[in-house]
């Protein structure tokens, strides 16, 4: 049972600040939402259907994944999820489908602090008529809302008891130093530690993981970085401590075009003091610089041998429309599954596996579109965050309003201002590029004054900006 139960936790665990770069995306412009995916599923020899429904902020409020059959699509499982008024998740819930009801399987409740901080996840499963706590964890912070501490118990015994902990110190320039994980068996016991350090530009250069041993620490693991001069990672070697000594074991490198995205990711392997080839990543991106395939060959210095691929193919408006793995299997190239993911520019992230995916889109046109009208003020996560240097925020008007959108450093200081007009009710998203600010965490402020109500909106997120 305390395997199982230790199983359970591991899985568990498992632009210019000025910028005016701002559409009305009902005023020159289409959004389009994800209305379903299809992915074909090789293993199971079946086809799923995900279709997906949005509350006013376009986050996923259900899941619906159907499977299709001789007769047509037949419901498999669905999930809900729900939202505070900042949008964090506050549950999640997981139903299958037999005998022609849906039945609880899994649910997920989350609480946060003032500041939007997770401080709680409960995790239960359903059994027979009642729900059954299997796990729950709960965080801590400090006073610049960085995570200082995890504890997570697990249910055994007919109560909740610990479990593990993992508790983490930073530096003054807020960058993560020391992550320390323990577990319960009466008292805390160390298990691991990693440990960081930071180039002058904030990049981490070192991550060494030790096990406690006999009473003391021993080394395990490292890992050596290097950057370029726009932060992103060239090289990365790992090295493990054996017979007392360091040995270096495999090694990454990885080339970027002009506009920073990855072409190559080349891995070595040390053999004999030297290092051989064993993997090349290849990425090509399209004219718009959307990912179309990412190719993998194997081999070494005097060969190199097909692998496997993902394909990803775009619509004329950049929409992602299908993706496929395939591997190869000496002399073609043969459709496999593989966990597929991708996010969309609302936040939500989609997360599928399978050999092949068709995503299908539904348009919203204007502010009346049937269960998209813009029926409260509202401010979403910044997307991508963390970012660097761009990131989109996405906000509505459910009438004519003030609004301006400001942007604040963690000493309440003013950094800029996206947003200060009358708009018109409506979705809007506004482009900040923080590429001359600093690393850290940022509030985006919004206040809104209707001007037919009178009522006055005020809502903030954090952004995290890294480079």
């Amino acid at each position: 049972m305390k395997k199982i139960l230790l199983l359970v936790v591991i899985l568990f665990l498992a632009v210019d600040i000025y910028s005016k770069n701002e559409v009305s995306k009902f005023d020159s412009d289409t959004t389009y939402i994800i209305n379903s995916i299809v992915s074909k599923d090789i293993w199971r020899n079946s086809t799923f259907q995900y279709s997906y429904k949005y509350n006013s902020q376009f986050r996923i409020v259900s899941e619906l994944i159907e499977v299709l059959s001789d007769t047509g699509w037949v419901n498999s499982r669905r999930e809900s999820f729900t939202y505070n008024a900042d949008g964090d998740t506050t549950s999640f819930l997981n139903e299958g489908w037999s005998n022609n009801n849906w039945h609880n399987i899994q649910r997920r409740t989350f609480e946060y602090d003032s500041n939007g901080n997770r401080i709680s996840h409960l995790h239960e499963m359903w059994y027979t008529d009642h729900w059954q706590i299997v796990q729950r964890d709960t965080y801590s912070y400090d006073l610049n809302n960085n995570r200082i501490l995890t504890v997570i118990e697990i249910f055994n015994d007919n109560k909740l008891g610990n479990a593990r902990r993992i508790s983490n110190t930073y530096n003054s320039n807020e960058n993560l130093i020391s992550t320390l994980i323990e577990y319960w068996d009466v008292n805390w016991i160390n298990s691991s530690k990693n440990s960081y350090s930071y180039d002058s530009n904030g990049n981490m250069v070192t991550n060494l993981l030790e096990r406690w041993r006999e009473g003391k620490w021993t080394n395990y693991s490292e890992y050596y970085y290097t950057y370029d001069s726009n932060k992103n990672i060239i090289t990365k070697s790992l090295r493990l401590w054996r017979n007392n000594n360091w040995e270096f074991i495999e090694k990454d490198s990885s080339n970027y075009n002009l506009n920073g995205k990855i072409i190559q990711n080349l891995t070595h392997m040390a053999y004999d003091s030297n290092y051989e080839n064993l993997r090349r990543n290849t990425y090509t991106y399209n004219q718009n610089g959307n990912l179309i395939l990412n190719f993998c060959d194997i081999g070494n210095d005097s060969y190199w041998d097909n692998c496997e691929r993902e394909i990803s193919t775009y619509d004329s408006k950049d929409k992602l429309t299908t993706k496929l793995f395939e591997v190869w299997n000496g002399s073609e190239w043969e459709q496999k599954d593989s966990d597929l993911s991708f996010p969309d520019s609302f936040g939500n992230y989609y997360y599928l596996n399978g050999s092949e995916v068709n995503i299908y889109y539904n348009s919203v046109t204007d502010v009346e579109t049937p269960g998209f009208t813009v029926s409260d003020f509202y401010l979403s996560q910044n997307y991508p965050n963390p970012f660097n240097p761009s990131t989109v925020i996405k906000y509505g008007l459910p009438e004519q309003s003030n609004v301006k959108i400001e942007i604040f450093n963690m000493l309440g200081q003013s950094v800029g201002v996206l947003v200060n007009q009358d708009k018109s009710a409506g979705y809007y998203e506004t482009t900040w590029n923080a590429k001359d600010l600093p690393s850290g965490i940022y509030l985006i402020s919004i206040k809104a004054n209707g001007l037919s109500s009178k009522s006055n909106f005020t809502q903030v997120k954090k952004a995290l900006l890294l480079k």
